[in-house]
């Protein structure tokens, strides 16, 4: 599915047997009287030695044993359901950023278990529920399941990147899932095997993933079908951040300086006070001289 942005949704439960449905739906005060007597029964020797029965699954009626377990929708981003079943703890975007939250289904009360503030965030439980694991803005952090205690997990690890062979990886899973899972069998009539061996002769030569992306999508391109292709989208944080001053310049002119052609309405240049106007020449920028032997 095609991303859409942020939705708030729901989560729901739906029970596989009506005892345990009928169980949920207890109050808190029936719960707990259900719980005493359950204990009083264990007590009893010949019941305490009863075989339990395998269970199973009823999967008449699943639309009468549905239960909404978030007291209204939110715009949610992972859940986890306490191995008891009595907690829902999820992350979620209130107000200012995704936090850790937890709701009771029984009762429904719901409070903010740990506040994060982060722009993404998503958790995994740990195998006793005692412990959640959230990653929070690339970070990994241990929140107290009870108390919403916080805890910062430290990792320091090295990575040996072979950039070959996952370049070839890549290529190989991109071509088996065409021949997989494209809607048509007959992939439009294309020899997609003859196309494997005729582009994997240039990974050997490739050495960057800007070229790669470009094989990718001509190989994809040969099915002829829409929205395939590859993708390369490098992250660079301490890449250059060339000004923007709106401005359009005559690349014909030839010889030194910018020469302007246009300053773009409602730009950055297009001020009451600013003097640039269409037809001058910029012949400096930070003091330094434009000439034909420099990438202004």
């Amino acid at each position: 599915m095609a991303y859409q942005g942020a939705r708030e949704v729901d989560v729901y439960a739906v029970f596989f047997d009506k005892d345990t449905y009928d169980r949920f739906k207890l109050t808190k005060e029936e719960y707990a009287l259900l719980k005493e007597k359950e204990e009083k029964e264990k007590a009893d020797t010949a019941l305490a030695k009863q075989i339990k029965q395998p269970f199973k699954m009823d999967l008449t009626d699943l639309d009468t044993r549905k239960l909404r377990l978030t007291n209204g929708s939110v715009n949610l981003g992972s859940y986890r359901m306490s191995p008891a079943s009595d907690k829902l703890f999820f992350t979620a975007r209130f107000e200012q950023g995704f936090d850790v939250w937890v709701v009771d289904p029984r009762t429904k009360e719901l409070k903010m278990l740990a506040k994060l503030g982060a722009n993404s965030a998503a958790l995994e439980m740990s195998k006793d529920g005692k412990s959640l694991y959230v990653l929070s803005d690339g970070k990994i952090s241990k929140v107290d399941a009870e108390s919403g205690k916080i805890t910062p997990v430290t990792i320091n690890s090295e990575m040996n990147l072979k950039t070959a062979e996952e370049r070839a990886y890549i290529f190989n899973h991109a071509w088996r899932q065409m021949k997989k899972k494209f809607y048509d069998p007959k992939l439009h009539g294309v020899n997609w095997d003859m196309y494997k061996q005729t582009y994997a002769r240039f990974l050997p030569h490739i050495n960057n993933n800007y070229d790669f992306q470009e094989l990718l999508s001509e190989m994809l391109g040969e099915i002829n079908a829409s929205h395939t292709g590859g993708r390369y989208s490098p992250q660079n944080p301490n890449g250059d951040a060339t000004a923007s001053l709106g401005l359009l310049y005559d690349e014909t002119a030839g010889g030194n300086g910018l020469k302007v052609s246009e300053v773009i309405a409602s730009g950055p240049l297009d001020k009451a006070n600013t003097k640039i106007k269409a037809g001058q020449v910029i012949q400096k920028i930070d003091g330094e001289t434009i000439n034909d032997a420099i990438d202004w």
